[in-house]
């Protein structure tokens, strides 16, 4: 006979750029819109049969705008640069796409 078994949550890591190269590749699975308190994107890429969360920033969202689920897809952090006619900080991005 059976027995019940506990299923846990299992948690999905979360890219978190620290320093200027890192990057992260894979395929582009989904694009999740108004999400969390802050009203973000949320973009899923799957790379090497796990899936990474990526938050989208004022940096990465715009490069991200045409980017096509199923599509390969590699992001790299390149800093923390400043908006000259705002002054402020924000996280700055290159989007590349696989291209056959």
């Amino acid at each position: 006979m059976g027995s019940w078994v506990k299923v846990e949550r299992e948690k999905t890591p979360t890219w978190k750029p620290e320093k200027e190269g890192d990057e992260v590749k894979g395929v582009l699975t989904d694009k999740q819109m108004d999400v969390g308190k802050n009203k973000s994107k949320l973009y899923t890429i799957e790379n090497d049969d796990k899936e990474i969360l990526v938050w989208g920033s004022a940096g990465l969202d715009p490069l991200m705008k045409n980017m096509e689920i199923g599509g390969k897809i590699h992001i790299r952090f390149l800093g923390m640069k400043v908006n000259v006619s705002s002054g402020r900080k924000y996280k700055s991005f290159e989007v590349f796409r696989y291209k056959e």
